[in-house]
């Protein structure tokens, strides 16, 4: 039966191929060059504006790129011994570190400097300040892993993988002014020292935090002793204060936040005076004072002095622009569906919305709708300066406003219940007790539908991540789209429903939610269960075009333990 199980997955990888080839054949003649256009190679520099990077995203390309990796991670972990399988992913670990070392070093830019023909190690060593027999060692195993090239005996040189991590600055420069490498969409290189830093330290202490037996340890750092509370972020937080109170909820972000000033003004960052816009509620205003950061003292500082401090501003600005960089995770497309047929003038509000990306590109779509992006007063007022550059007609006009609110409290009186609460990529921030909590406030704000009138919608936008194996009967068959969100299209026999190594992103993310935040993504049933919980009934999911990511959609609902609202 393995052989058979070997040459189906064989099959599936050369049919794949042969997908490819033809949409490339096919868009041969756009390109200038007189010969066939080929799919990019690994051993030159990425290029995003050329025809065939461009064609990688196609969507039958794509398609086949995913049954290509799924079919190729499950064949090499059929064919090698077990004790290999294991040894590589027992030794992750030190690709993460070297993989920290190449962006930390600017090692990056000093390569894409030298070209095609490369840098010698000893000379990469003088100019890093680090040894040369380690740093030829530490490249050497990034090339083995295809995310360097070797071009001669200790000389290596960018490849496809490894050109996005370079930032696009000079190394000199990196070297003067250290904290303005993640400027300007430098959000690859942000985001893989982010993983490769704090979230790769949290997970180290993954199984002390898990096993209760091993839960209360201490761990000396050169800084401070660190306890172990909650989660592994409490050790691994390398500039986190001995005494600080890290418990739930929102670990490494109530760290991150411990970073910040206890008091800053809007000048200080460049802002101006400016009135209240909100006419949903006129309590919303913008005094721009940073409430809730943890310091021990109290001094007012200027935004940029607290950025040249060697451990507060880097940190926290590159966590910003991680987040940005993240999108190569996948997809993030949210479903349109609860605004087809709603009323003019109905209200969304966006939980969470950040400066209201994803409101300004719905708002485009139905310019009918109201809305109200809500998320701290440092994130409302970015929001603002971002709607009057693109849309000021909007932010004057009352149709979209910014209200700064926490989702832990309930939310404000409106003169008509909003038509849709929306939050996209929170629910998987927080573990199922304060998502409940969350969603509570929202469900108690809601407006319960009676005969054909429609009440108010719950749209959460995350990861839906599938089991590994068929799910069936699982109790769904009143959800909308739940059979097509349980197993990928694509996914045939013998490849894992969930597509296995193709899908793996999602279910890495889902370890480091539960490092980084005790948090985690979640299951369709998850979903079903914790909405269920604080009275909303999920109705119809999707999820977007070859990506994890998903729309559950949910309607008011009994609340459990409560007789009434």
């Amino acid at each position: 039966m393995t052989f058979a199980v070997l040459r189906a997955l064989h099959a599936i990888i050369g049919s794949a191929l042969d997908e490819i080839e033809t949409v490339y054949a096919s868009n041969s003649a756009i390109d200038s060059g007189l010969q066939a256009l080929d799919f990019p190679s690994l051993d030159t520099p990425y290029d995003p504006e050329s025809m065939a990077e461009v064609l990688v995203t196609h969507p039958d390309v794509a398609k086949a790129i995913s049954r290509i990796v799924a079919a190729n991670g499950q064949m090499s972990a059929i064919v090698r011994p077990p004790f290999s399988t294991l040894n590589d992913a027992a030794n992750g670990y030190n690709l993460s570190s070297a993989l920290r070392f190449l962006e930390a070093s600017n090692t990056a830019e000093l390569l894409r400097a030298s070209g095609p023909s490369g840098l010698h190690a000893a000379e990469i060593a003088k100019r890093i300040g680090a040894e040369r027999m380690n740093t030829a060692h530490v490249l050497r195993l990034l090339a083995t892993h295809h995310i360097l090239l070797e071009v001669k005996p200790d000389v290596f040189a960018l490849n496809r993988v490894s050109t996005i991590i370079d930032s696009g600055k000079s190394f000199d420069d990196l070297r003067e002014r250290p904290n303005t490498k993640y400027e300007d969409g430098a959000g690859a290189a942000a985001f893989l020292a982010l993983c490769t830093d704090e979230l790769f330290k949290a997970s180290a202490y993954l199984t002390e935090a898990l096993l209760p037996d091993m839960h209360q340890v201490t761990v000396k750092t050169k800084l401070s002793p660190v306890h172990v509370l909650d989660s592994p972020t409490t050790i691994a937080a390398p500039v986190m204060p001995a005494d600080y109170p890290m418990k739930k909820p929102s670990l490494f972000l109530g760290w991150l936040e411990s970073l910040l000033p206890n008091t800053v003004s809007r000048e200080s960052f460049g802002g101006e005076k400016a009135s209240p816009t909100s006419s949903i509620d006129s309590t919303a205003t913008l005094s721009w004072r940073a409430t809730g950061f943890n310091l021990s003292q109290n001094t007012p500082v200027s935004f940029w002095e607290w950025l040249e401090a060697p451990e507060n501003g880097p940190r926290l600005l590159r966590f910003g622009r991680g987040m940005a960089g993240s999108a190569g995770l996948g997809a993030t497309e949210v479903s349109v569906s609860p605004f087809l047929n709603l009323s003019p003038s109905s209200l969304v509000v966006d939980v969470g919305g950040g400066i209201g990306s994803v409101t300004m590109h719905i708002a485009e779509q139905f310019p009918e709708l109201r809305f109200v992006v809500q998320d701290r007063e440092a994130v409302c007022y970015q929001g603002e300066k971002a709607l009057l550059a693109q849309h000021p007609e909007w932010l004057e006009s009352g149709r979209v406003t910014f209200q700064p609110h926490s989702f832990f409290e309930p939310q404000p009186k409106y003169a008509m219940p909003p038509a849709v609460f929306m939050l996209r990529w929170i629910t998987h921030d927080w573990d199922d007790a304060r998502t409940r909590e969350i969603l509570l406030h929202l469900r108690r704000a809601a407006k319960v539908g009676k005969g054909k009138e429609t009440g108010t919608y719950l749209l959460l936008a995350d990861f839906i991540l599938p089991y590994a194996c068929e799910a069936e009967s699982l109790g769904f068959e009143d959800i909308e789209g739940a059979k097509e969100v349980e197993k990928l299209e694509g996914a045939q026999w013998p490849l894992l429903a969930n597509m296995g190594k193709a899908s793996s992103a999602p279910y890495w993310m889902d370890i480091t939610m539960q490092t980084a935040l005790d948090a985690q993504e979640r299951t369709l049933s998850e979903f079903v269960a914790v909405t269920a919980s604080a009275g909303w009934k999920i109705v119809q999911v999707s999820r977007s075009e070859q990506s994890l990511f998903g729309s559950v959609i949910a309607v008011p609902a009994p609340i459990p333990h409560e007789s009434s609202l």
